[in-house]
């Protein structure tokens, strides 16, 4: 294993790269300058607010601390083992991840408690993990089951790959129209019971993940969250009361959308409860910003972090904007991006009021502007993005930013 680690945010000794930097500009030239500084950074290019991120960090490690839950934030939001490094340092117990794949880049960064909130159906995949499990006594690592045929799997691959020590699992509970998952009592505890009997599991805890169920209203939304969560304490209350976990049981869900729910259900068990929220870190101008949980607690609120600068390419239409970014550079599927801010090519703020993107295209993003703007051909337009996810994954390198603007760091991402 590859035991490379980062510091907190600070430039590579890489060559900086990604979709939008077109001139290979080494980090070590960026650092210092302004976003502004011309031929250093062509458009469209990102920036993460340095100060937003630590702050998200802060509010996020006070809420858990109060709630009495643990964070393993799910690093596929970023992919980027620098800001992993600063999630962990600012409390986080372990990081979460989606596939195999994304463990073997934690690991090669030397994170060592993840938890992998999926079913493991992939030999080579089991192959690679029961040497690393081997090979690496500090490493623990965590995965789903949801059926019998799903643990004599991972037992026989466990066994074929001659595993040493027991792989740690969680049952997954699921409900109807959602993902994996058991979706009654009655296979939970079946599949917890086969757990038990393998040779090479070890059964740790149950497991959800409350984000994908969609009503027609949020308040619907919160109620159905909420009797979800109900049910995950029920079946985790039943398994602990038959005996079946040899030490403090696991409970994990919460997504980035309604962990407070979470929280509230499943916290004050005895349970060790772990949220996976990822999305805090870099929050958003759009889908999240509208259903954190924060909003509805009160107090702290996170602050996006996260934006892409473009240049005002032509004024087709007396009411019609056209920049260069698009699809390629910043993400769509939850939400448009929001135009936060502009400048003048010559240097100086202009008015964004009114401004709304229209349509976008793999390159080209339409922004409605009133007639008034005085928005010209060549000025920058900045804009917020919805869902950090699709937006981290479109660029290898990110610089980052202070208050003031100027560049004080450089990240990079793994998503590849």
């Amino acid at each position: 294993m590859t035991t490379e680690r980062t510091e907190l945010i600070s430039p590579a000794s890489h060559g900086f790269g990604g979709p939008a930097h077109r001139a290979a500009v080494p980090p070590d030239a960026l650092v210092g300058t302004s976003l502004q500084d011309s031929g250093l950074l062509s458009t469209p290019f990102p920036c993460l607010d340095h100060q937003a991120v630590a702050h998200n960090i802060a509010v996020m490690a006070r809420y858990c601390e109060a709630a009495g839950v643990v964070l393993y934030p799910h690093g596929k939001t970023t992919m980027a083992p620098q800001l992993w490094d600063w999630q962990l340092a600012g409390g986080c117990k372990g990081l979460t991840a989606a596939t195999i794949q994304q463990v073997r880049v934690m690991r090669q960064f030397g994170i060592k408690d993840i938890l992998m909130a999926n079913e493991l159906v992939s030999d080579g995949g089991v192959g690679w993990l029961a040497g690393e499990l081997r090979d690496s006594a500090d490493f623990t690592f965590t995965c789903y089951v949801d059926s019998a045929e799903a643990v004599d799997y991972l037992d026989d691959a466990m066994a074929r790959h001659g595993a040493d020590q027991p792989l740690r699992v969680l049952v997954e509970i699921g409900h109807a129209n959602g993902r994996t998952g058991c979706r009654t009592a009655e296979d939970a505890r079946a599949v917890a019971t086969r757990v038990v009997r393998s040779r090479h599991l070890r059964l740790v805890g149950v497991s959800a993940y409350e984000g994908s169920i969609v009503a027609d209203s949020l308040e619907s939304s919160l109620a159905a969250v909420r009797e979800f969560c109900g049910f995950v304490r029920d079946v985790a209350d039943k398994l602990t009361a038959e005996g079946l976990f040899d030490d403090v049981p696991i409970v994990s869900a919460g997504g980035s959308a309604f962990f407070d729910v979470v929280a509230e259900v499943l916290s004050g068990q005895g349970w060790e409860v772990i949220l996976r929220s990822g999305c805090y870190l870099i929050h958003d101008h759009g889908k999240y910003d509208r259903v954190s949980p924060l909003n509805r607690v009160g107090g702290e609120r996170f602050r996006p972090a996260l934006s892409v600068w473009s240049t005002v390419l032509s004024r087709p239409e007396p009411d019609r904007l056209v920049i260069d970014m698009g699809r390629r550079d910043v993400a769509n599927d939850a939400g448009a991006p929001v135009v936060v801010e502009a400048v003048a090519r010559g240097g100086g703020s202009v008015a964004v009021d009114g401004l709304e993107v229209v349509r976008m295209f793999d390159q080209h993003i339409i922004v409605s502007s009133p007639r008034t703007s005085e928005l010209r051909v060549g000025d920058r337009v900045r804009v917020g993005i919805s869902h950090p996810c699709t937006t981290m994954d479109k660029w290898k390198w990110i610089p980052t930013v202070t208050d003031s603007d100027r560049i004080d760091g450089v990240i990079r991402t793994y998503f590849d």
